[in-house]
């Protein structure tokens, strides 16, 4: 079985230090897949790019449709988080009933509105909670065609932001089953409380990777802030280079022309 690894935040790696999981890794991957023999997709990943991360669904949803006799195990490892969540279900999208998604007793899944970062005036603001109202409109179809819920009811958890743990993940329906670990018998069931600390655990975990992710898009939009400059600065350039090539050619016709005047007006005196 070919298993390939979503263990890390999903980006494109713009940066090359081979710390996110893009849609070209995971293309690249299935490409290796072994014809008749089965995928399984191993995730533990905070989420990450919301756009590399529906490349990244297409890329498992497209395989999963032209490898129709392919099974497809998506296995939740640790945490399925933010855009995770939504690969998760790429491949059971497809073939509900081969391609199934099982995770462990103690696995973390969490749903909730997309994010972003902005910089600009109202509009450019404006326009960008446009632009994720749309994205989530996007994951919440996905959430909803796997667990049955109305879309209302899936943005209501999205907007609450939603975690699950363990044997809920199954219950809300987000996946098929869970790998039960063997329990001492006096063990008690987890009570509000315990899940108190698994969510703040759990949440604190996301917040330091999403972190990270809120850094390198800032970093991103500081370099592309930069290069925009830079580019300004050529164009601003190139365009008093025209003036002046303009202003010259302009200056050389008068010249001309006043010479040509002249040389009438002496040969009009002769």
């Amino acid at each position: 079985m070919k298993k390939i690894f979503i263990d890390k935040p999903i980006g494109a790696n713009t940066w090359g230090d081979d710390d996110e999981t893009s849609a070209a890794y995971v293309r690249e991957e299935l490409a290796r897949a072994v014809p008749g023999d089965g995928v399984q997709l191993v995730i533990n990943s905070p989420g990450g790019d919301v756009v590399e991360g529906i490349a990244l669904f297409n890329v498992i949803r497209a395989f999963a449709r032209n490898n129709p006799t392919v099974e497809i195990t998506t296995y939740i490892q640790g945490t399925a988080a933010s855009m995770a969540s939504v690969c998760a279900l790429a491949a059971n999208s497809v073939n509900p009933t081969q391609n199934k998604i099982i995770a462990e007793d103690n696995s973390v899944f969490m749903i909730h509105d997309a994010w972003g970062v902005c910089i600009g005036n109202t509009n450019d603001m404006t326009a960008e909670a446009e632009l994720l109202g749309r994205i989530d409109g996007v994951l919440r179809e996905v959430y909803a065609a796997r667990t049955g819920k109305g879309a209302d009811e899936i943005k209501a958890l999205m907007d609450a932001e939603s975690w699950y743990f363990g044997a809920e993940i199954r219950d809300a329906g987000f996946c098929d089953s869970i790998i039960q670990s063997a329990r001492n018998p006096d063990e008690k069931p987890a009570d509000d409380g315990d899940k108190a600390l698994l969510t703040a655990t759990a949440k604190a975990n996301y917040g330091a990777a999403a972190a990270r992710t809120k850094e390198r898009l800032e970093r991103k939009n500081r370099a592309e802030k930069v290069s925009l400059a830079a580019a300004l600065v050529e164009v601003e350039k190139a365009r008093n280079i025209a003036a002046q090539k303009q202003a010259a050619a302009q200056a050389a016709a008068e010249r001309e022309a006043r010479a040509r005047a002249l040389s009438l007006l002496e040969t009009q005196y002769l």
